[in-house]
């Protein structure tokens, strides 16, 4: 995926987490990001790490702050207690008008994750982000309650009920994520 497919995928799946509630904050595109290229294979190529609140990206984080440098993001403030969020601009909304095949290819699974996580706040989403790594790691056919001890060990403010329910939750996403057929 080239530079400006990249562009266009981010700022595509930025438009639509807005269009279904989310903050989109650093950590919301963060965890949005890391499902879209991990559960629907979505091949924007950053490398993610086990972090404060589940995978993180500092390629990601600097490719957001270099969006914002060629006006293709914002940063808009919120009032207080919360940060602020990205929104796309007029500039970015030209370029998807012109990768109309890369919009075409990757509708399914950026809709798919906006409409899943988009709604999510950042502790769910620490939670389940963390799942979808752990079950990479350790595998599918790792038991569930084995998933949900390690994420509980390698994150223990998780309560393990709460690592239950992600695994439980990451295993149905990744059920659905299955049946997207990709865009030719």
């Amino acid at each position: 995926m080239n530079n400006s497919q990249k562009v266009v995928v981010l700022t595509e799946l930025i438009e639509q987490m807005l269009n279904c509630g989310s903050w989109c904050g650093e950590t919301h595109i963060q965890k949005e990001t890391y499902f879209l290229q991990t559960l629907t294979d979505v091949p924007l190529e950053f490398k993610f790490a086990l972090y404060k609140h589940g995978p993180y990206s500092f390629e990601l984080r600097d490719k957001l702050t270099e969006l914002r440098a060629d006006e293709f993001l914002e940063l808009v403030r919120r009032p207080r207690p919360y940060g602020p969020s990205y929104e796309t601009t007029e500039h970015s909304n030209r370029l998807r008008m012109r990768f109309k095949k890369t919009m075409a290819k990757y509708r399914g699974p950026i809709e798919f994750v906006a409409k899943h996580l988009g709604n999510k706040g950042v502790v769910e989403l620490e939670q389940l982000s963390t799942a979808l790594l752990v079950t990479e790691q350790l595998g599918r056919n790792s038991a569930a309650n084995k998933r949900a001890e390690h994420i509980h060990h390698v994150k223990p403010h998780v309560s393990l009920h709460d690592a239950i329910n992600a695994v439980s939750v990451i295993d149905d996403y990744v059920d659905k994520a299955a049946t997207l057929v990709p865009a030719s």
